[in-house]
């Protein structure tokens, strides 16, 4: 009889001692019959759930689950000596939920096999993740360019629709500066106004003409940003990148039209007139002369009647081209 005083006294010190102990634990610490009635819980567990330990231990783990929340988990911890992680959504005591990350094993505790389990609060954890998830999606999903570098100009990071607009894979261009992709076309000024906004923290934007793997040029709107780490400092560079190439090339047709002829294709008469009228202020500020010769095609008309008006727009094509041709590189023939 004194032996199992003793023995008792001893279970009860132990578990004094496993009792102080977990109670210092951030993490929520169970410990349930193989039937999951709790026989412990720590205090924090006891914060996290809602619920006191007088009550907790009138219930049982699956009393605290949310009702999407299917029951295999328990019976899987049971089987398990070394520590399964399992991901469990529980309800608390006002009805909340949130999602935990519980690892339960089986131990010997007060003479019994048991199984303890570790109880971690993850929300902010898997909704963090979650979010990442679907900016990355969204990211590799878009339709205009992305590219990520470090903060030294090497890329890390490119999109499916850098891919198909450059004609680089992300593999090839890993670590590789983005200067491969100038084309010489974009004046250096361009660059360098870029390079001082972003390095002194300031985001930029403008049009680039670069070239892809193939050698074919193309235009993007570019927005670059600097990533600021939380002590102020550089740690990454972001560019947002549009091809505008069918834009500025419909841009140059707008503007090829306005100014010159259709069908011969020379300056029409009010970019003659303009030239004209910057050659005539150049004369008067260098005291020189200006010739202007007025050419008249006779019987144009004849050609129009008696063969028709494709006839004749040949003959002012061809007569547009020789003009064209004996005329010097300065001369405007319109």
């Amino acid at each position: 009889e004194e032996k199992l005083v003793f023995l008792k006294e001893q279970s009860e010190q132990s578990e004094g001692k496993f009792k102080a102990i977990t109670n210092q634990s951030t993490e929520g610490i169970t410990v349930a019959d193989t039937d999951g009635h709790y026989t412990f819980v720590n205090e924090a567990f006891c914060d996290m759930i809602g619920y006191t330990e007088e009550e907790l231990l009138n219930m049982t783990v699956f009393d605290v689950k949310a009702p999407e929340q299917d029951t295999s988990s328990f019976a899987r911890t049971k089987g398990s000596e070394q520590g399964l992680a399992i991901q469990v959504i529980l309800r608390r005591k006002d009805g909340t939920v949130f999602i935990s990350e519980v690892i339960g094993k089986m131990i010997e505790f007060g003479g019994e096999m048991q199984v303890l389990g570790t109880i971690r609060d993850i929300t902010d954890q898997v909704n963090a993740e979650e979010q990442i998830r679907t900016l990355s999606l969204a990211i590799e999903q878009s339709p205009v360019s992305v590219m990520i570098t470090d903060a030294d100009a090497n890329i890390e990071y490119v999109n499916s629709a850098f891919e198909n607009v450059t004609g680089y894979c992300i593999e090839e261009i890993i670590g590789l500066n983005p200067r491969l992709l100038k084309s010489g076309k974009t004046p250096a000024t361009q660059f360098k106004k870029l390079w001082d906004a972003i390095s002194n923290g300031k985001p930029w934007q403008g049009e680039l003409q670069n070239r892809k793997k193939n050698g074919e040029l193309f235009w993007e709107h570019a927005h670059f940003t600097p990533v600021i780490d939380n002590s102020g400092s550089i740690n990454h560079y972001l560019a947002v990148k549009e091809d505008i190439t069918l834009r500025k090339k419909q841009e140059d047709k707008i503007l090829h039209q306005a100014h010159f002829d259709a069908l011969t294709n020379l300056p029409n008469r009010f970019l003659a007139l303009d030239r004209l009228s910057q050659l005539l202020n150049e004369a008067r500020r260098d005291d020189e002369m200006v010739a202007v010769l007025f050419l008249d095609l006779d019987d144009f008309k004849k050609i129009n009647d008696s063969l028709g008006h494709e006839m004749g727009d040949k003959l002012l094509v061809e007569a547009a081209t020789r003009l064209s041709n004996v005329a010097r590189s300065g001369d405007t023939v319109g």
